[in-house]
């Protein structure tokens, strides 16, 4: 007899929403305490215990799925009482620590369905309003799709502007000003709002505002009163975007900026503790206005900077989801001075090249400042933009190195570990590739002999060290969810996964030239032209060797990992290498596989590793680099 698949109830969704917060909490005990403990022994056991829980979160979280999979399936089946309680477990989980971007967009979604077909326009606002908010952070995640999604979100929102007053709860009617806060003042910085249309939404949230709807509802309301000074101050945020504006939109932004620096100083008492927005709007204005020279604006910032971060350079943010004036401080300022105004060629050589130095210093010292336990996705994601977007300016290979390092180990240690191990298992596999069989490795160098290769054994063996440690530094900016494994990945998020090679090659500059190729394609298999990403073939490079040899360790280790990834079954080194020698005829390098099995030397030292060497070596490289 056939049955009907039962449906989750409301309760059963409240307790799998809160088992995902209590399970979220223990990952995050645990994974401080990987950066705490000293001890060898109690290391690995909060290593092991953090594995624990990561994959009982995992378990945890496919029961959500499986609840939630007939809704997704048919919307229709959702009852008011389920879907009023999946939309208070959404606004519960953030924005804020618990926030997880991707299957918020997926509820949010099938929500606006339900809602849409129950005509319930007040819920659907504050579900747009969200999928905006929710759309934007996964486009800045990667998923390049939703910067759209989140656009057309907030304009949804705004359209019902006019149908201000017919709204009787409050928080709806702040929705429109929330929706035109955002389009205003985060995603022109993105280009997803061109600077001009800022400035005509700024004038129809002026306007809605001083309506008599507003007027009469919400006139003494203080929330949305400090959205409308939220908007005004941050709009000028933007003012990189200025010199590309219209020249209207000059004017404005010019007398917008002075009279926000004018009421800021006169409230504060002292240009040295206003936000920063304004002061660089201000010096901004009067440039473009030609009260300052161009030079005078840029060095009378950098002295701003110093004196005013001599007692500002050690505070922390206060909210850690979200930026306040100390963090602005202390990365926005020297960000728009660095990527902004000291570009331009009209300032000195000498004093870009010193000054930018100073800054550069200055910020990673803030952001050493910072506690790991406060790295939220907010601080991960900021240190992960700041890093790779000023690798071009450091002087020496080895700090640019040394700085993409020090964001692997402290945003995303699973990478850290990964990383070396794959470094761990290419060095052992090439030095038993260099006694026995040298002329694999001939194309590496254009070389016609094995005595050549010889004598450039210890630069081969350094940069296929660096090829493996490299190779995965796309992952640094993916979702904290691709590295953490606490639930099974959505469609888009394993989209994005086969985007990392891409990411990783594009992060770096010209001095990682020899590594572009092998961070691109160290997930296409033998044949060279199978995996991804799709348009991109190793065939005849000269470093498809090290490309295949990081290929193999890559597999080796990330299938013999299970501590650090979510397997239902723990593989051992002669299964996993089985595996690879059934796929060896277009997946793997046959001429390697094949040395893995005939070298037992090899065979036992990688076994070693994987099956009873991997937590000392994880507690090694915390210990060596922290």
């Amino acid at each position: 007899m056939n049955t009907q698949p039962k449906t989750a109830t409301a309760q059963e969704i409240h307790e799998v929403f809160e088992l995902f917060k209590k399970n979220m909490d223990i990952i995050n005990m645990y994974e401080e305490l990987l950066y705490a403990d000293k001890d060898e022994e109690k290391w690995i056991d909060n290593y092991k215990k953090r594995s624990e829980a990561t994959r009982k979160a995992y378990a945890d979280n496919t029961r959500v799925s499986v609840l939630l999979a007939p809704f997704f399936a048919d919307p229709s089946t959702l009852t008011d009482d389920v879907a009023d309680a999946l939309y208070a477990e959404l606004i519960d989980l953030g924005p804020g620590p618990y926030d997880d971007a991707f299957i918020a967009v997926k509820v949010i979604n099938l929500l606006i369905t339900y809602y849409r077909q129950k005509n319930n326009l007040s819920r659907l606002i504050l579900l747009y309003n969200r999928l905006g908010y929710e759309a934007f952070m996964t486009f800045r995640m990667g998923c390049k799709q939703h910067g759209k999604l989140a656009y057309d979100s907030y304009i949804k929102v705004i359209s019902y502007a006019r149908e201000y007053a017919s709204f009787t709860d409050f928080y709806v009617r702040r929705a429109i000003f929330v929706a035109y806060s955002n389009l205003i003042t985060s995603l022109p910085s993105y280009d997803l709002v061109n600077i001009d249309d800022a400035f005509d939404y700024y004038d129809k949230v002026q306007a809605l505002y001083k309506s008599d709807e507003v007027t009469r509802l919400d006139g003494d309301a203080h929330e949305i009163k400090e959205i409308m000074e939220y908007i005004r101050e941050n709009i000028l945020g933007n003012e990189s975007l200025i010199p590309n504006a219209s020249e209207e939109t000059k004017k404005r932004f010019c007398t917008l900026a002075r009279e926000v620096y004018k009421e800021q100083c006169e409230k504060a008492g002292s240009e040295y503790k206003i936000d920063v927005i304004p002061l660089l709007a201000n010096y901004r204005a009067l440039y473009i206005e030609g009260r300052c020279g161009y030079t005078d604006a840029v060095e009378y910032l950098l002295a701003y900077y110093k004196i005013r971060s001599k007692d500002k350079i050690s505070r922390k943010p206060k909210v850690l989801f979200a930026a306040d004036e100390e963090f602005n401080f202390n990365t926005q300022l020297p960000k728009a001075l660095i990527f902004g105004w000291l570009k331009d060629r009209r300032v000195d050589d000498e004093l870009r090249k010193r000054e930018t130095r100073n800054l550069i210093d200055c910020v990673n010292k803030y952001y050493a400042s910072v506690s790991r336990k406060n790295y939220t996705p907010f601080i991960n994601r900021a240190l992960t933009d700041w890093c790779f977007r000023h690798l071009c300016l450091l002087d020496s290979f080895e700090e640019k190195e040394s700085t993409i390092f020090n964001v692997i180990l402290h945003r995303q240690i699973q990478t850290f570990f990964h990383s070396h191990m794959v470094a761990y298992l290419a060095r052992m596999i090439t030095d038993s590739v260099l006694e026995n069989m040298p002329e694999l490795l001939l194309p590496i160098y254009n070389l016609k002999s094995t005595d050549e290769l010889y004598k450039k054994a210890d630069d081969l063996r350094l940069f296929i060290k660096r090829a493996a440690l490299y190779h995965d530094i796309g992952k640094t900016r993916m979702p904290n969810i691709i590295n953490m494994q606490y639930r099974r990945l959505t469609a888009e998020e394993l989209e994005i996964i086969r985007q990392h090679p891409g990411m990783g090659a594009d992060a770096v500059d010209e001095d990682f030239d020899d590594y572009h190729a092998i961070i691109l394609g160290h997930h296409k298999y033998y044949d060279g032209e199978t995996g991804y990403p799709p348009r991109f073939s190793t065939k005849g490079l000269r470093v498809k060797p090290v490309i295949d040899l990081i290929t193999i360790c890559d597999t080796l280790d990330a299938a013999t990992d299970y501590y650090g990834r979510n397997y239902a079954i723990k593989k051992s080194f002669p299964e996993v290498l089985e595996e690879m020698h059934n796929d060896s005829v277009d997946h793997y390098n046959p001429q390697i596989v094949s040395l893995l099995y005939r070298d037992k030397k090899l065979y036992n030292a990688i076994d070693a590793l994987l099956t009873h060497g991997r937590e000392e070596a994880y507690y090694k490289l915390i210990k060596e680099n922290l």
